[in-house]
């Protein structure tokens, strides 16, 4: 509960979710803790994130990469996770597709410990690069989350990329 209140954000408005800036300074939990939960409705993920990218907290589910985005945060959330170990929970992230031919691209929803649910849309086909290619993670002036895991199947020769941008709700005028 206080982690909880520690990192409540403030309330959303009509125009889409209000998140931390990203300038600001959040403190990171203790590595292994859990900082978000994670659903991926298109492919079946619903897994808790923790903190950190070590084989310890990947071994827990998927992780938060440190010095990115917390959840909740404006800026890049960059998420890791397994493939084909415990429990796999990315095992399928090269099956989500962006928006094309009038069809909405696949959701990612993820819930910040306060409670505010963020909902982000595949922006562009997974792409693989090389594990050494962090810009990645980096800022991008944007609100998106960042999904990263091995490839190909069973190999760690490079990085599978997912991104999604935020959903903003903007109202309509009166």
């Amino acid at each position: 509960e206080a982690s909880s209140r520690a990192h409540h954000a403030p309330k959303a408005t009509g125009s889409g979710p209000t998140l931390i800036p990203a300038t600001a300074t959040v403190p990171s939990p203790a590595d292994g803790s859990v900082v978000a939960e994670l659903q991926i409705p298109a492919i079946g993920v619903d897994q808790y994130v923790v903190v950190g990218t070590s084989e310890t907290d990947l071994s827990k589910g998927p992780g938060h990469y440190v010095g990115s985005a917390m959840p909740g945060q404006a800026g890049n959330v960059a998420i890791a996770g397994h493939r084909t170990t415990h429990g796999a929970p990315f095992n399928r992230i090269g099956q989500l597709v962006p928006p094309a031919h009038g069809r909405p691209g696949d959701r990612i929803i993820l819930t910040t410990l306060s409670g505010q649910h963020l909902t982000y849309v595949v922006s562009g086909t997974p792409v693989a690069v090389s594990p050494n290619d962090v810009n990645v993670l980096n800022y991008f002036g944007d609100n998106r989350i960042t999904l990263t895991t091995c490839t190909p199947e069973f190999s760690a020769a490079q990085r599978l990329i997912v991104v999604g941008e935020l959903e903003q709700h903007v109202k309509a005028p009166r």
